[in-house]
């Protein structure tokens, strides 16, 4: 079975109350707060705060950090990603990542271009829901549609 992101993004899209994301400092503060896990997809990892925030969980307190980004974003030199699997993130290839996205103990989630992008890019639009119930029942909606579809 195919993972299906964007089914999961649309599906968290029109559930729970979004706040906007200033900066790659402000998802690098709610990274800060990860106990357990952290997802991150993006079409590229080139935000030191957050490369940074990851490296702290992973190492410092033990957080399961998974990277799902494409090749040209593990490849080139100025990302962050292959730093991030010498600390201990789960790094995986995927030329489907397009929409930027972040689960921290999939209770929060972060959408938006700030995600990943170089510190002090243009915000765009990026949001921040924090809905545990509104994450899983995406989660199971998703799930829903890909066996639907398999």
């Amino acid at each position: 079975m195919r993972f299906r992101p964007l089914l999961l993004l649309a599906a968290i899209s029109v559930l729970g109350a979004a706040q906007e994301v200033a900066s790659s400092a402000d998802i690098a503060a709610l990274l800060d707060g990860a106990t357990r896990e952290v997802l991150l997809a993006a079409p590229n990892m080139r935000s030191r705060a957050v490369a940074e925030a990851l490296r702290e969980a992973a190492v410092v307190r033990g957080v399961n950090v998974y990277l799902l980004l494409p090749g040209a974003a593990v490849d080139e030199r100025a990302s962050y990603a292959l730093g991030l699997g010498l600390a201990g993130a789960a790094l995986r290839v995927s030329e489907a990542v397009r929409e930027p996205f972040v689960v921290i103990d999939r209770a929060t989630l972060v959408i938006g271009t700030l995600v990943g992008a170089l510190d002090g890019a243009e915000a765009g639009r990026t949001v921040v829901r924090r809905d545990v119930g509104a994450v899983e029942q995406a989660v199971a909606r998703d799930r829903a549609a890909r066996a639907r579809h398999a």
